[in-house]
């Protein structure tokens, strides 16, 4: 009996003990624990987040998993996420048994997205605009984004783009706040506001400087106006003595008293317009070095950016394969009329006197219109000598007396004769041909032009009136790339400089030491520094000794 009830205890014992092991098992997370671990776990996550579930519950672990691996490290935090939006499913598991499985969003990278709402939003925005701007709303099929604008003079564009008349271009800035899946973005637009029409403002801008140039009074050193104080604009100037005006607007007396032509061009984004003044100047006070020194000052202001020249009278160095003697297609003729006197008062100023004696009174500018490879000044030398003594039939009789490309200058025929390329140009033109071939360098090819015009200038004892363009003589957009992209005043105020340097310099001493910066190098026209390829903003020094004079510059070297 007594063994009986000992075996009986026994399996109750047993019994007990494996109710407690299997209770103790069994997880206890109510329904209500389950919804607050859902809640736990956001609908959509960034890079970064982490998921922040507690360890137990009841006695019972909690653990989760992701349907795909590498986008969660070992605590649960993001560590990865795609340029597109990814699914993912997250299992919560209590002692290893499934509870539930929720749907959560892995963002795409937030700071892509918004970068490609920034770019969106600027897309529709000009930067320069005289209406209303579109400010958009909506950023594709996204419904979760939004936007806010702000602008800084919503008396000319209001917040909502509204743009409202007004007489001047004013700066205004839009700051654009975006919102997305939570996430703030903050960026800003700066918008110029056209006032008046840019062909208003230039009428505007031109009678005043009409009454500026009536009560101007000049002085050696004095700086012309740039622009207009309120309705902006560029105001460029030359002088038909090139010595008269230097750089983009500083004026000098002249050398000896002469009449002189300021001619100006003031400019907007939607025209421009060119203007002359006449005046009778005195002989400038100033010495020849001394003007020579400030020529030089002047020139270091200028920027840096593919190239820039270091002036010290240097003249052109041009290859000369002169088409002379009898030719099988005579394409010029051998001598240039007459010069009827009373036309040089109508071409260039009232008292303006014969130059020369050889009657030539015009340069005359070209762009060959070539862009192949290989077709440069040689090659159009050769392609002159064999249509005039090779060719047994020609089909265009043209000729011109220069060619000139980034490095070389090769003259074809004499200045004294009268070559055809730009019709009424040719009887008292020099035509000049500038290769824009796309193995060359244009802006070297401009550097090269400007040294070869101002040495003709100078020979022939021509000014700056004297400069034309084909496009001058003939509907024909030319020189084209001039045209299009408005460098002809530029192109002059390079040629002005060439003829002070070897005007002027060319009777001083002048030595320039340097040690170039890396990314600069010698470009193969004299004197002519190269920016190759410098990687950050730089200064390159330089010192100038003229007549043992020592002065040091620095140059201004924008990267590449």
């Amino acid at each position: 009996m007594k063994k009986t009830a000992l075996a009986y205890i026994g399996k109750i014992t047993v019994f007990l003990i494996l109710m407690f092991l299997l209770t103790g098992c069994k997880t206890k997370v109510s329904p209500e624990d389950i919804e607050n671990l859902k809640q736990r776990i956001p609908d959509m996550v960034f890079l970064g987040d982490e998921i922040n579930l507690p360890t137990r519950i009841n006695k019972t672990q909690i653990t989760f998993s992701v349907n795909k691996e590498g986008y969660f490290d070992e605590t649960g935090k993001v560590i990865k996420a795609e340029t597109h939006d990814v699914t993912l499913i997250i299992t919560v598991f209590g002692n290893k048994t499934p509870l539930f499985e929720k749907k959560a969003i892995l963002s795409q990278k937030i700071e892509v997205l918004f970068q490609e709402v920034e770019k969106y939003v600027r897309s529709f925005i000009r930067h320069r605009t005289g209406s209303d701007i579109y400010l958009v709303s909506e950023y594709y099929d996204y419904d979760d984004i939004s936007f806010v604008y702000q602008s800084n003079r919503p008396d000319i564009i209001d917040h909502d783009g509204t743009h409202y008349a007004h007489d001047y271009d004013e700066p205004v800035t839009i700051e654009v706040t975006v919102n997305a899946r939570g996430k703030t973005h903050r960026f800003s637009v700066e918008v110029e506001a056209v006032g008046l029409p840019d062909g208003e403002k230039l009428n505007r801008v031109s009678d005043w400087l009409d009454e500026y140039m009536e009560t101007i009074e000049f002085t050696d050193d004095f700086e012309l106006p740039k622009t207009h104080p309120d309705y902006g604009g560029t105001i460029k100037w030359v002088a038909s003595d090139p010595f008269v005006v230097i750089g983009q607007n500083r004026f000098f007396f002249p050398r000896e008293e002469e009449r002189v032509v300021l001619m100006t061009q003031i400019t907007f984004p939607g025209g421009d317009k060119q203007k002359e003044y006449i005046f009778d100047l005195p002989a400038s006070s100033m010495d020849d070095f001394s003007r020579a020194k400030r020529f030089l000052e002047i020139s270091f202001e200028e920027q840096m950016d593919d190239f820039f020249v270091l002036y010290d009278g240097s003249s052109p160095d041009i290859t000369r394969f002169l088409l002379e003697g009898d030719a099988k297609n005579k394409l010029y003729g051998a001598k240039r009329e007459e010069l009827d006197l009373a036309n040089l008062d109508k071409w260039f100023y009232p008292g303006y006197e014969k130059p020369n004696d050889d009657n030539p009174l015009f340069i005359v500018v070209h762009e060959t219109g070539i862009r192949t490879p290989g077709i440069n000044a040689k090659y159009y030398s050769e392609f002159q000598y064999n249509k005039a003594y090779v060719a047994d039939e020609v089909d265009a009789w043209t000729s011109w007396h220069y060619t000139v490309d980034d490095h070389s200058i090769y003259q074809s025929y004499l200045d004294q004769s009268e070559c055809w390329n730009a019709g009424d140009g040719d009887i008292y033109g020099i035509g000049i041909e500038m290769c824009i071939n796309a193995d060359g360098n244009y802006n070297a090819s401009l550097i090269n032009n400007t040294r070869l015009i101002a040495s003709l200038l100078i020979k022939h004892n021509l000014g700056m009136k004297s400069l034309k363009m084909h496009h001058d003589y003939s509907a024909k957009p030319c020189p084209e790339t001039m045209l299009q992209n408005r460098l002809w005043f530029k192109f002059l105020k390079m040629i002005a400089y060439e003829y002070v340097s070897q005007a002027l310099l060319s009777q001083f001493e002048i030595t320039y030491t340097y040690d170039l910066i890396e990314g600069l190098s010698s470009w193969p026209i004299e004197q002519v520094i190269y920016n190759e390829g410098v990687t950050v903003d730089s200064v390159q020094n330089i010192k100038v000794e003229v007549d043992g004079s020592e002065l040091n510059f620095q140059i201004r070297v924008s990267a590449k």
